[in-house]
């Protein structure tokens, strides 16, 4: 009888507050493949797309990370030498209680955990300036750093991002006090199952800034 059609509130990306200023510095900017791995909740639940592309800019400032989209809300995380947690729970309320019928009502929890880790290529000895030129031809993700007023210096590459792995899990369970079994197959609802879980494979390399 509760028949609900869930495709409105889920999957909309993690939430946070708009900011004109990022803080931090930027680590990278990436070009995500995401790969559903798992859809326990049911494809009429949860229509997951089965793969998509997105762009993202990590930031970081001591311990405190950040999940940069284009026109999205800055999401603030942690970072731990370079893994990247992000967190975001909220409450979608799917229908309200009905007295008459002894209906208590049902309202999901959405919990949505992104964990990454930053992948960086090995810092090179270049030795002199004129030798860095040619190793520049030949690294194409490193960073140059040198004195360019001592054409004799010492040279290296310091390490730089070359990739980002990890994944994407979003977790739907009933709130305490709620009866959410109109919303099962079994009842006629669109959930296999409560709770369940979404989850996604995200495999990203760098790319030009936003």
């Amino acid at each position: 009888m509760h028949r609900t059609s869930i495709f409105a509130l889920l999957l909309t990306g993690l939430c946070g507050c708009f900011e004109t200023e990022y803080p931090g510095e930027s680590v990278e900017t990436f070009l995500v493949d995401a790969e559903l791995t798992e859809n326990e909740c049911g494809n009429q639940a949860v229509p997951a797309t089965v793969s998509y592309e997105f762009r993202v800019e990590l930031r970081r400032e001591e311990s405190i990370a950040y999940w940069r989209r284009p026109d999205s809300p800055l999401v603030t995380g942690t970072v731990d030498e370079d893994t990247y947690e992000f967190r975001f729970i909220r409450q979608l309320p799917v229908y309200g209680p009905e007295e008459t019928i002894g209906l208590l009502g049902c309202t999901l929890v959405q919990d949505e955990q992104i964990d990454v880790g930053v992948s960086y290529s090995e810092e090179v000895d270049a030795g002199t300036i004129g030798d860095a030129e040619t190793a520049v031809a030949d690294a194409k993700s490193v960073l140059f750093i040198a004195d360019a007023t001592n054409q004799d210096a010492a040279t290296t590459f310091a390490p730089s991002p070359e990739s980002l792995e990890g994944t994407n899990v979003v977790e739907f369970s009933p709130t305490s006090g709620s009866d959410c079994g109109p919303t099962l197959v079994s009842a006629g609802g669109p959930f296999l199952q409560l709770p369940c879980t979404v989850s996604y494979e995200l495999l990203g390399e760098p790319t030009g800034r936003f």
